[in-house]
């Protein structure tokens, strides 16, 4: 067990993520910037693309007409305080942890 969080410590991503992690943190970031009022994607970009016309994130739209990411909103959830603390990095070591304990 110690071996498995050792090597995720030293490959652990620290600006770079695949497409679906990405998508996970821009879907918590949206809801914690939205006050905890909004699951709209995370995008710097929507005051100049309100459409989300340049996202390269496929969206669905909500039936509040917002703009969310593909996973449930359990997910939001669960990774919520690793971006609120500012280590989205870190849900790495959860998912170690859940690959430990099943």
């Amino acid at each position: 067990m110690g071996f498995i969080f050792y090597a995720t410590y030293y490959t652990i991503p620290k600006f770079s993520f695949a497409s679906d992690s990405l998508v996970k943190v821009l879907q918590t970031k949206g809801w914690i910037e939205s006050n905890f009022q909004s699951q709209e994607i995370y995008y710097l970009g929507k005051k100049l693309d309100p459409n989300f016309n340049f996202l390269l994130v496929q969206t669905i739209i909500s039936t509040k007409g917002e703009k969310i990411g593909p996973f449930p909103f359990a997910n939001t959830l669960i990774t919520t305080p690793f971006v609120w603390i500012g280590h989205p990095e870190w849900i790495l070591y959860l998912s170690a942890f859940f690959l430990v304990h099943t």
